[in-house]
C-alpha cells in the first residue's frame, strides 16, 4: 500500500481527469466567445437594405381653369377649329350695322302688318302693334344670328361689293331656317299650324331689303 498521496495511481488519474475537463472547458468557453465576437463583427459589418417603397413627395401641379384648358384647345387645333380660325368680332364697327339691321327689320314687319294686312293701329288702344312688334323682333335676332354665324359683321366681308350679294343670301337662308324652327318649336308648344302667309312674306320681303340694304352699306366705301 503506497502511504504517498502523490503517488497513488487513482488520484493521479483524478487529477488527470479533472485537468482535462477543465482544459476541455476552457476551449468551449474560448470557441464561444469567438462565435460571438464573429456574430458580432457580422453584424457590425452587414447592411441592412430596407427594401419597402417609399413615396416621394412630388410637388403638385398646379390646377388649370377651366377657360384655360379650353383656350388651349382652341390653340392647339387652330386652323382646324371653327370657332378657332374666325377673325375677332370688331364691336366698334358691327354695333351701329346691326342697329341699322334692327330697325329695318322691325320697320319691315310692322310695315306688312300696317299695309298689307291691315292689323296694326297707329292710334290709341295701336290694336296689333305688340304682335308686328314681337314678330320683327324674332325676324331680327333671326338675322343677327345668321350674320354672326356667318362672319357678316366683319369689315372686309362687308366692304367685298363682289361677294356681298351671295353673302346677303347666304344669311337669308340661316335666317329662315332659325325663323321656321321657331315657327315649328311655338307650334308644337301651342298646338297650332306652323307658320302661315306672313312668315313667308317677311323672309321674302327681308331678303330683298338685305340684299339692298347691304350692297348700298358696302359702297359707301368708295365715296
Amino acid at each position: 500500500m503506497i502511504d504517498n498521496p502523490r503517488l497513488n495511481p487513482i488520484n493521479t488519474l483524478n487529477t488527470l481527469t479533472t485537468l482535462h475537463s477543465k482544459s476541455d472547458n476552457n476551449n468551449n468557453n474560448n470557441n464561444d466567445n469567438n462565435t460571438n465576437n464573429n456574430n458580432y463583427n457580422n453584424g457590425m459589418n452587414t447592411t441592412t437594405t430596407d427594401t419597402t417603397p417609399t413615396t416621394t413627395n412630388l410637388p403638385s401641379s398646379p390646377s388649370i381653369p377651366p377657360f384655360n384648358k379650353f383656350q388651349t384647345f382652341l390653340n392647339k387645333t387652330k386652323g382646324n377649329n371653327f370657332v378657332s380660325s374666325r377673325p375677332p368680332f370688331n364691336a366698334e364697327f358691327a354695333t351701329p350695322l346691326i342697329l341699322y339691321d334692327v330697325f329695318l327689320l322691325l320697320n319691315l314687319s310692322i310695315s306688312i302688318k300696317l299695309w298689307l294686312y291691315h292689323s296694326v293701329s297707329l292710334t290709341p288702344p295701336f290694336t296689333g302693334l305688340t304682335q308686328a312688334f314681337a314678330s320683327g323682333s324674332r325676324l331680327s335676332v333671326s338675322w343677327v344670328t345668321a350674320c354672326l354665324i356667318s362672319n357678316f359683321y366683319h369689315p372686309p366681308n362687308c366692304f367685298d361689293t363682289s361677294n356681298i350679294i351671295k353673302r346677303s343670301m347666304s344669311a337669308s337662308v340661316t335666317t329662315a331656317s332659325i325663323l321656321l324652327s321657331f315657327e315649328l318649336i311655338q307650334s308644337v308648344f301651342e298646338a297650332t299650324q306652323a307658320g302661315d302667309t306672313y312668315v313667308a312674306q317677311e323672309i321674302a320681303m327681308g331678303t330683298v331689303l338685305m340684299v339692298i340694304w347691304r350692297l348700298a352699306f358696302s359702297v359707301q366705301e368708295d365715296i
